[in-house]
């Protein structure tokens, strides 16, 4: 019985220890540039019938 446990605990310890001997593969993470804009800000806009609707900002292209 306690030959069983000494050999479980090993496994146990054996598992344990070799998953934290390789490391994971480095993660490669690819930022894109950001576009060449000047940003417009979201604003308030006045309708005919007296009503306001929001725009949402957006980016111009600079060249």
């Amino acid at each position: 019985m306690r030959t069983r446990l000494l050999a479980s605990s090993a496994v146990l310890a054996a598992a344990l220890l070799g998953g934290c001997v390789a490391a994971p593969p480095a993660r490669v993470v690819y930022v894109r540039p950001p576009p060449r804009c000047a940003w417009v800000p979201g604003h308030w806009r006045w309708t005919d019938d007296g009503y306001r609707i929001w725009v949402r900002g957006h980016c111009l292209p600079v060249d």
